[in-house]
């Protein structure tokens, strides 16, 4: 039997990397336990939800489009380069090995790495992300909860990525929000659009551990600390113009808030290895 995550906290973590409130639910089918997820905003029979089936030895994320939703469909399949693009990363950051990542357009296969063979107009829209063999402790509902998280937030990224959805933007260009990138606007000073989907990439692949010194907030503030962790870019933000196409699993890292400051200690910035040296050399108690 597998024990299930607390739907309440997978909501919230989910809403905080996405900026998107979810109903969470979860239930029993045959291939094994199971969470939905579906934007709350969303009118009924006219959005989408993911589901998440946990087999005992492995996972599988995938779109459910609901009955009525042609508009959804028809702005997805309008989605600009970029859109496309950031959908693109999401897929390649999913595959490896031992992860395939499938997709049908109107009921025909589709290479997700390649949106210049999409079709123009979609009459419907089938993603999934499968991981298997995957080793899991079925018995811990936070490792099952961990597992959901980031399969879910695979299939729910390359989603939003084709939808409009509103940016988020911030002055804080060193801070924890979701990090689109270039196009500078002048206020009292430069502040860069960013996107919350390059953030949760990043952690996706790379983690909630400070790639520097280790730090893990989860595991050292319990539930408060899930996810909160800074994205560092390896290529400086200030130097980045508008047509700079930023590969978040690769030029972004997660760093703690102090080894973060350590690396803005001078410009240009310290590469992370030079903060893991500096550690090193020193001695704590």
């Amino acid at each position: 039997m597998t024990k299930l995550p607390d739907l309440d906290s997978l909501s919230m973590t989910l809403q905080a990397r996405f900026g998107i409130a979810f109903i969470v639910r979860s239930g029993e089918a045959d291939e094994g336990s199971f969470i939905d997820v579906r934007p709350r905003d969303l009118d009924k029979n006219e959005g989408f939800s993911v589901r998440t089936t946990i087999g005992w030895s492995s996972i599988r994320s995938r779109l459910a489009l609901e009955d009525y939703s042609a508009d959804l469909l028809r702005q997805m399949a309008g989605a600009t380069e970029n859109q496309r693009q950031e959908f693109v990363e999401w897929a390649r950051a999913s595959t490896n090995e031992s992860t395939v990542v499938r997709l049908r357009i109107n009921e025909s296969v589709m290479n997700p790495l390649d949106p210049e063979s999409w079709p123009h107009e979609w009459t419907g829209l089938e993603i999934e992300v499968e991981k298997a063999p995957m080793m899991l402790d079925h018995s811990d509902g936070s490792k099952v909860g961990a597992a959901v998280l980031s399969w879910s937030s695979r299939v729910l990224a390359m989603v939003v990525s084709l939808i409009p959805v509103e940016e988020v933007r911030t002055a804080d260009l060193a801070g924890n929000v979701g990090l689109s990138e270039g196009k500078a606007r002048r206020k009292e000073v430069n502040v860069y659009e960013r996107s919350r989907l390059n953030r949760t990439i990043c952690i996706s692949v790379r983690g909630t551990s400070c790639v520097a010194c280790g730090f893990d907030f989860l595991a050292r503030y319990g539930e408060i600390g899930r996810d909160f962790i800074h994205v560092h870019h390896v290529v400086p933000v200030s130097k980045m113009d508008g047509e700079y196409q930023i590969d978040p699993a690769k030029d972004l890292v997660p760093v703690c808030p102090n080894c973060h400051a350590m690396i803005h200690r001078r410009d240009p910035p310290f590469e992370v290895d030079d903060i893991k040296h500096f550690l090193s050399m020193q001695s704590f108690d």
